[in-house]
């Protein structure tokens, strides 16, 4: 696993320690780190979908790993509670932020700073351009909104200051306050969760959109799709005219636009696991699991074997499926290709032999970025939100041509998420392309 770690920075990337494990174990193992730590590995992608929508999530609770991993620094955190009464409240209280409403009220500042993110760029290309540079590191751009909410944050807690970022929460929980029966938040449970909205939300986001962009860098002809798509939707967005939440939340208008962001998703594999302990027996593919399991659901690596060729192998273990899982098979997901390592948005299309038009279909193959069942990530909508916006914004004003080899390493270091090591781009404006 060391060497595994050293030559590809985890031991989730295609070739290391897990998905060779898969291929020689099956899809469910034992996995032991030093005498006493062990856990259980779920690797097959349609058992991971029935366990966490349908009754057998009802024995899983959060993992002691996380729990500790989070009660220092945010113990009032979703992430660092049970799923006991003070968590449902703490879901009440937060889900509303990710209605369209609120979403729509969100994206004017998420277009503005994708917006000056641009303009930014702009100056770095002509710092390049004096110093004969070919690129430059994006990995902070991306990461700037996380360390100053972070500072914020210092802020709120040493002189009582509320952070813009974290108006909306504060605004809509008071609101909710101040209607009858409806749910609230003492003060030290709030901060702790807008914490959590503030680090889980830009962190993971500046991941992606790190990832991203060296996909993109790396796909010059999925670049020129998507901005022949754009420009023929949006044409050259003034200063003025900032992306609306209705703009990019039409998979008609954009269907291109939805599969990059799709697959920027499936690629990235920016959360690598989830993990849970059980608290009833369970069985996972004909193997009896006890109460106190530590379980490890390795959804992207799962879903990178989901492919064409390894059907046969998958279909084998219908025979040790649960009923319900069997009932509602792979939730009409097709499998994928076997080229699972390359990006390829193209998969993620549909393509009308009659009219010839162009569609996005969700069900192509199976990814799971956002986890499933009632724990799992509530801000994805958020999310998938920020990705559109910042990739539209980013590819309609920039061509990002070729970055030297020696900077444009696919290796990646695993700390809260998966992130990669290089992050250089080159941009340019389409004229020059």
């Amino acid at each position: 696993m060391a060497n595994d770690t050293i030559k590809h920075g985890s031991v989730f990337e295609p070739g290391s320690f897990f998905p060779r494990s898969i291929q020689e174990l099956g899809p469910v193992f034992q996995f032991f780190i030093g005498p006493v730590s062990k856990s259980i590995i779920i690797a097959d992608l349609q058992e991971i979908e029935d366990i966490f929508l349908r009754t057998r999530n009802s024995a899983l609770e959060q993992s002691d790993m996380s729990i500790t991993s989070f009660q220092g620094t945010i113990p009032y955190g979703s992430v660092a509670l049970k799923t006991n009464e003070m968590w449902r409240n703490h879901r009440r209280v937060t889900a509303p932020l990710m209605t369209p409403k609120h979403l729509n009220e969100m994206t004017p500042a998420i277009a503005t700073n994708a917006r000056a993110l641009v303009a930014y760029w702009e100056k770095n290309i002509d710092i390049m351009r004096k110093h004969d540079a070919v690129c430059f590191s994006c990995r902070h751009d991306f990461a700037m909104g996380t360390l100053e909410s972070r500072k914020n944050v210092r802020e709120l807690t040493e002189i009582g200051q509320v952070p813009e970022a974290a108006k909306c929460m504060i605004d809509l929980v008071t609101w909710m306050e101040s209607v009858p029966g409806g749910a609230s938040l003492p003060e030290h449970e709030l901060k702790d969760e807008v914490i959590t909205f503030l680090f889980g939300g830009h962190d993971t986001t500046s991941a992606a959109l790190q990832w991203g962009v060296k996909f993109l860098t790396e796909n010059p002809e999925a670049q020129r799709t998507l901005h022949a798509e754009l420009h023929a939707v949006f044409g050259d967005l003034s200063e003025d005219r900032l992306m609306t939440y209705a703009d990019v939340t039409s998979l008609d208008k954009t269907p291109y636009l939805e599969a990059v962001v799709a697959e920027v998703l499936r690629c990235a594999r920016v959360a690598e696991g989830t993990r849970r302990k059980t608290t009833a027996p369970l069985n996972i593919l004909g193997h009896d699991i006890p109460v106190g399991a530590d379980l490890i659901f390795i959804s992207p690596t799962a879903a990178s074997v989901t492919t064409k060729t390894a059907e046969p192998s998958i279909r084998a273990y219908d025979k040790v499926r649960s009923e319900t899982s069997l009932k509602h098979g792979f939730l009409g997901k097709g499998y994928w290709d076997d080229d699972t390592e390359e990006f390829k948005p193209e998969r993620w299309i549909v393509e009308d032999e009659k009219t010839g038009k162009k569609t996005f279909n969700p069900k192509a193959g199976g990814s799971l970025p956002f986890g499933l069942g009632p724990r799992s990530c509530p801000g994805k909508a958020l999310a998938i939100l920020e990705l559109k916006i910042y990739l539209a914004t980013i590819n309609l004003a920039f061509f990002l041509g070729p970055v030297p080899k020696e900077l444009s390493g696919n290796g990646a270091v695993i700390q809260v998420t998966r992130s990669p090591l290089q992050a250089y781009i080159a941009p340019k404006p389409w004229s020059d392309a």
